[in-house]
């Protein structure tokens, strides 16, 4: 009867599977399903465990990485509650009769639908709309030099924060030597199409194939390399390739987030990308930032007053992606209302953008900037020590954390050397005290007060 019974509860799970299954299709579209979701097979859930299994290692961690939040989120609608998913890997095999049609298939599949060669470039992306500043010129060198041959190494790695415009070096060089007639092959591919195409060729069984097209590149450039790192399946023929490539001396282009010391790769292949040309791409200047604006409305055929470009250079310095989505939104707001820009405009149009480019205040850039004021280390101003030389400064900063940030007098208590809030209420009405007889340091609260202001201007 136990047996009949828990056979009925598995065939329900079972059934509710299916359901989420359904759901799940929905959810992340039907490509993303079919290349991943759609391989995974219900086996039990137990003690709010969820048991599933996945045919390859590589498709697997795929899908912790991307998908279990989705999963667990379906799961919990059909009341199919999952506080942790396992995933087992569990290849099944093809029935004997189907399985040579089916890998006739797939192969096909690879070569149809998904190439090594078949890349798309955006044409914007060229070396002459490539804005040049101190923050991107030795790339955009190394860039141009790769494009023409003439990098004294094989590796070129360039690193930088999102939107500094490593995509835009990389599409660069595959359009200029396509279109310079050159004979030198090459393949352009990101992080995620790298991976869909080792999946492909993989369930293909042609990662021979797979190996030989991108070992026939003269130049091999991969884009947002981080997305591969951590993934041991993909992340181990990258490997591979990068050895081959570089022992036949091909040129290997990377773009990445971070250094290659920061990678989560093996240390051979660290040692090869360390060993060819780093070359990092950092925050944007004001120059270069409003350089890329004039560029952009020059490009776009509209006027757009100084001010507000200045305006735009001086707030929004997260990245020149951002920059230049906000130029666009000013652009299209000027042809929708047939209008000329003003500042307040644009201070309107893109407060979002403007407010979010302000550095805040915090307690931890108060005590820094005090304990620098007055010469001594953050750590006294921290410190238990009563002496007049410190505690004067922890007083100030308790001062200057209530008027300038939002943390409540507990919070500040903590900060502060984890103190109370009754002491943080003390330091301050001792200062405020103070400051009124003494001018000097009401002077010197003044001064810190401006050092402290420079933190929320635009660079």
């Amino acid at each position: 009867m136990k047996d009949t019974s828990s056979l009925l509860l598995h065939n329900s799970q079972i059934s509710i599977w299916n359901d989420v299954a359904l759901a799940l299709r929905k959810e992340v579209g039907e490509l993303n399903y079919r290349n991943w979701l759609g391989h995974l097979t219900f086996k039990s859930i137990a003690e709010n465990t969820l048991i599933l299994s996945a045919p390859t290692k590589f498709i697997r961690e795929w899908i912790e990485t991307h998908y279990l939040h989705i999963i667990s989120k379906v799961c919990a609608n059909f009341g199919l509650i999952a506080e942790s998913i396992q995933i087992e890997v569990n290849a099944v095999s093809v029935p004997a009769a189907n399985s040579n049609r089916q890998i006739e298939s797939e192969a096909r599949d690879v070569q149809s639908q998904c190439d090594i060669f078949d890349f798309n470039l955006d044409p914007r992306f060229v070396f002459d709309a490539f804005m040049v500043g101190q923050s991107n010129k030795v790339a955009y060198s190394a860039a141009k030099a790769v494009a023409e041959n003439k990098l004294p190494t094989n590796i070129l790695y360039i690193h930088g924060a999102v939107g500094q415009g490593k995509t835009h070096l990389l599409q660069a060089i595959a359009a200029q030597v396509q279109s310079s007639g050159t004979a030198r092959k090459l393949a352009y591919l990101s992080a995620e199409k790298f991976m869909h195409l080792f999946l492909k060729y993989l369930r293909a069984n042609d990662l021979i194939g797979f190996k030989e097209k991108i070992k026939s590149c003269d130049i091999f450039l991969v884009d947002d390399l981080q997305f591969i790192c951590g993934k041991a399946a993909t992340q181990q023929e990258f490997s591979n390739l990068l050895s081959a490539l570089t022992e036949a001396n091909k040129m290997v282009v990377i773009s990445s987030d971070s250094t290659p010391f920061a990678l989560q790769l093996d240390a051979r292949s660290k040692s090869r990308l360390i060993g060819g040309l780093v070359v990092e791409i950092t925050q944007s200047d004001y120059d270069l930032r409003l350089a890329i604006l004039q560029s952009k409305v020059s490009r776009a055929g509209v006027d757009v007053d100084t001010q507000v470009l200045e305006l735009i250079a001086k707030n929004i310095v997260a990245s020149n992606r951002e920059l230049e989505g906000a130029i666009n939104k000013l652009i299209a707001y000027a042809s929708f209302e047939q209008t000329e820009i003003t500042t307040a405009d644009a201070a309107n149009l893109l407060k979002s953008n403007l407010d979010a480019g302000q550095v805040t205040i915090d307690l931890e850039k108060i005590v820094n900037v005090v304990s620098a004021y007055f010469s001594i280390d953050s750590a006294d101003i921290l410190s238990k020590s009563r002496s007049a030389k410190f505690t004067i400064p922890r007083q100030i900063c308790a001062l200057l954390a209530k008027n300038l940030t939002t943390k409540s007098l507990v919070d500040i208590g903590i900060g502060l050397g984890k103190r109370d809030h009754a002491s943080v209420i003390y330091y301050i009405k001792q200062i405020e005290q103070k400051r009124k007889s003494d001018p000097n340091l009401d002077k010197q609260i003044q001064e810190i007060e401006a050092l402290l202001q420079e933190y929320t201007k635009p660079l």
